[in-house]
């Protein structure tokens, strides 16, 4: 299916979250045809997590690294833009409790720069139209709002896939 899907649309740039991959995949089992695979795998030996990030071989991707330790961070360079994906897991048990600050220390690293970032960062209760934390969020989650205000992103995926499930279920 999602060979397929890339097929039909032929994106120049696939970011993939929750990829489970680990060091016993081989990059030949993950790869597209004409694009270059970037790949972050989960390295707690916990299932779930990990990011891949694909780019079409003629932009000319070049990996890049952020000087920041993030568990689940990918990056490239496509000429001038940093082009990166990252997964934030809300399971402190996995990936520590330093995890919610270095996600912030990353956004703020790559922010002088022209960046795109695509991910999951589990902050669900995050209004973007308003680009507001709910009353309820945690601490977390209205620091990632803050940052990404304090940092001039702009969210572009409006689109509340749980409330769309619903009407499709409904």
């Amino acid at each position: 299916m999602f060979k397929a899907t890339v097929y039909d649309l032929q994106p120049d740039i696939i970011g993939v979250t929750e990829s489970w991959a680990t060091d016993t995949i081989f990059d030949s089992e993950l790869h597209l045809d004409t694009y270059q695979v970037f790949r972050c795998d989960r390295n707690t030996g916990n299932r779930g997590g990990g990011v891949l990030l694909y780019v079409k071989e003629d932009l000319n991707p070049t990996e890049y690294n952020t000087n920041t330790v993030y568990g689940e961070q990918v990056w490239c360079h496509i000429g001038d833009l940093l082009v990166g994906v990252c997964y934030r897991s809300s399971n402190s048990a996995i990936v520590g409790h330093d995890n919610k600050t270095n996600l912030m220390k990353v956004l703020r690293e790559v922010c002088n720069k022209h960046v795109l970032i695509m991910g999951d960062f589990n902050y669900p209760s995050i209004d973007w139209s308003t680009s507001t934390a709910t009353q309820f969020s945690s601490s977390g989650c209205v620091e990632f709002v803050q940052t990404t205000e304090d940092c001039f992103y702009t969210q572009h995926v409006l689109y509340d896939i749980q409330q769309e499930a619903l009407r499709l279920w409904t």
